[in-house]
C-alpha cells in the first residue's frame, strides 16, 4: 500500500487561514518545484521594531523603537529612519550596505514598506 505524504499536506496548507488571508497551495509547486516559477512577490515584517522588505535578491532592513502595536507611531518613526539595503545574490550574509550604490531599489522597498505598515495604522 503506497502513502502519498504531499496529498494531506496540500490539504492542510489549503485550509489554513491566517488573519482572513487563505493560504493556498499550489499541487504543481510540491510535485515539481524547480520546474515552477513563483510569482514576483513583495514581503514585509515588522516584529518588536525589527522590520524588514525583500524583494528578489533585495532586502532591507532596519530598527525602530517596538510601537506596541501603534502603528501611527510606527509609520512615522520608519518614515524618518535610515535602512540598510542588501544583495542577498552577492552578500547572504547581509555585511555590505548597498543603500547608496542603489537609491532607487532602496526607495522603492522604503516605500512598500510603509505602505504596508499606513494599513495598519487606519
Amino acid at each position: 500500500m503506497a502513502f502519498d505524504a504531499a496529498r494531506p499536506m496540500v490539504r492542510v496548507l489549503h485550509d489554513v487561514s491566517l488573519r482572513g488571508m487563505q493560504v493556498a497551495a499550489d499541487l504543481a509547486l510540491l510535485r515539481a518545484p524547480t520546474q515552477v516559477k513563483l510569482p514576483d512577490r513583495y514581503l514585509f515584517w515588522d516584529l518588536y521594531g525589527d522590520v524588514a522588505a525583500l524583494h528578489g535578491k533585495w532586502k532591507m532592513v532596519g530598527q525602530i523603537s517596538n510601537h506596541h502595536g501603534k502603528f501611527d507611531k510606527a509609520v512615522r518613526e520608519a518614515e524618518g529612519a535610515k535602512f540598510a539595503l542588501y544583495n542577498l545574490d552577492e552578500d547572504l550574509g547581509e555585511t555590505i550596505d548597498v543603500s547608496e550604490k542603489f537609491p532607487e531599489v532602496y526607495r522603492d522597498l522604503k516605500s512598500r514598506h510603509l505602505d504596508w505598515l499606513r494599513q495598519f495604522a487606519q
